[in-house]
């Protein structure tokens, strides 16, 4: 399917009447910013002029009640690049809305300071076609048959384009619940794993599903009260949660799958990200991906020499901010990506978030007692070359997709130095 850009508004332009289908924005900066940081700054520029931004922003997202805005986040692609803007306005507050932004395209002379076309990604343009439906009448009837209460808000946390959105619903009664929308055909997978996990022993360590509405791609998830562990960074609880945690993912390893599936390896892990680096070409010299394609090759042999791994359930994406720490118990949140795979997949990638809370968080601690912790939890030795792979697997994915994401760059060097200083 076609990505529809949707509408878009003049930047110097603030009336309603000068509204067409795909406008330009002529930011404040004569140079073709070469790289992600350049375009951060010239974005961070124009979003500061409040009194021109603020009516574009009112007549592209064709809401009038809009009163404030704040940028989330800038990701540098190849192509269209992507920026998320979280507004607020009399009725919500910081929902997020997303946008692409490109060169601007037709006769340069039209564009004297070097314009950039920024575009309103509009959801229900995308491939997440039941958004509108979820978050109007439509999804708030579906829940109020589910609940026996009425809905009294829905609101969208969360929505990355044509992939996923997260919506939390009030209730008439208090209660509160949370639905997650699915690309087409992806919800029903993610709620028949999610649905076999609690039927296992392991039940109240993961975020329960209480329904799916498959013609939406809706899965309705159980609120969850507690904290979420990267929150309790740098307090006292932080490390016994980080002890639970290795339990609880310990025993869910433990399990087997019962169904046919294809094992996700390390060697699986490491292709993707290739694929990351070679989404980077274009935005950074080829010297500098050389050097990532280095470290890349140099874990492919260690790769190659381990044995097959045993077909057990993983998360896929585990990590301090996918677990929520209720009455000192973890809840393990974000079920999308379990699958059959090798433990050390799920290890290792914890242990490397760990490494970069540390190092973006600039603490002078090591990470190694928070990695004991977890491991005394795990039981699993800090010599297990399997985890070790795994562990450097993650952190090279991790730096590579934080290149992506500008306001990272100007610590990331100081992350990764800190990181290495480790080993």
């Amino acid at each position: 399917m076609s990505r529809n850009r949707g509408s878009t508004a003049t930047l110097r332009d603030d009336s309603p009447e000068s509204c067409v289908k795909r406008r330009t924005c002529e930011w404040p900066d004569s140079r073709n910013p070469k790289s992600g940081s350049q375009l951060a700054a010239v974005i961070a520029s124009a979003l500061q002029c409040e009194s021109n931004f603020l009516p574009w922003l009112r007549s592209a997202l064709s809401n009038s009640a809009i009163s404030a805005y704040q940028l989330d986040r800038l990701i540098a692609r190849r192509g269209p690049h992507d920026l998320r803007i979280l507004v607020s306005s009399d009725k919500q507050n910081r929902s997020p809305s997303c946008f692409h932004i490109e060169e601007a395209t037709g006769d340069s002379s039209c564009f004297p300071l070097g314009a950039w076309q920024l575009a309103y990604r509009d959801p229900q343009h995308e491939q997440l076609l039941a958004l509108d439906a979820a978050l109007g009448d439509v999804g708030k009837n579906e829940i109020e048959k589910i609940f026996g209460n009425g809905v009294t808000e829905s609101v969208l946390l969360s929505y990355a384009p044509a992939r996923r959105a997260v919506i939390h619903y009030s209730l008439s009664d208090g209660t509160r619940a949370f639905g997650k929308l699915y690309r087409p055909g992806a919800s029903s997978h993610a709620y028949e794993l999610a649905r076999q996990l609690s039927e296992t022993s392991l039940a109240d360590s993961f975020v329960t599903p209480i329904a799916h509405l498959e013609h939406l791609e809706l899965i309705i998830w159980k609120e969850v009260k507690g904290d979420l562990l990267s929150d309790l960074f740098g307090t006292e609880a932080y490390d016994p949660g980080l002890n639970a945690t290795g339990k609880v993912l310990r025993q869910l390893h433990q399990q087997t799958f019962d169904q046919p599936a294809t094992v996700v390896t390390l060697e699986d892990e490491l292709g993707v990200t290739g694929k990351h680096i070679s989404r980077l070409e274009g935005l950074f010299s080829e010297e500098d991906l050389d050097d990532l394609r280095h470290l890349q090759r140099g874990l492919e042999k260690p790769c190659a020499s381990l044995t097959p791994p045993t077909e057990r359930w993983i998360h896929g994406d585990f990590h301090d901010r996918q677990l929520i720490i209720r009455d000192g118990s973890p809840v393990i949140l974000d079920l999308d990506g379990v699958n059959a795979g090798d433990p050390a997949i799920d290890i290792g990638n914890f242990l490397a978030h760990i490494d970069f809370r540390l190092a973006f968080e600039l603490s002078d601690q090591s990470p190694r007692r928070h990695h004991d912790v977890f491991r005394q939890g795990y039981r699993v030795a800090e010599d297990d070359r399997r985890v070790q792979i795994a562990h450097a697997i993650s952190l090279l994915r991790n730096a590579v997709l934080y290149l992506l994401i500008p306001e990272r760059h100007r610590r990331l060097s100081e992350a990764c130095r800190k990181i290495v200083d480790q080993f």
